[in-house]
């Protein structure tokens, strides 16, 4: 399944992602589990 950065769905049926981000990213992690905020924080 792609992984679409900055993306929504028009609705609950749609399947096409709507106002995706228009730029590039240069670094991205995906992690298993939510971030807590303090882990956040020491990314940034």
């Amino acid at each position: 399944m792609p992984l679409t950065i900055g993306g929504r769905v028009n609705s609950a049926s749609a399947t096409t992602p709507y106002l995706t981000f228009p730029g590039t990213v240069a670094d991205g992690h995906v992690y298993p589990r939510t971030l807590s905020a303090t882990e956040v924080s020491t990314l940034h």
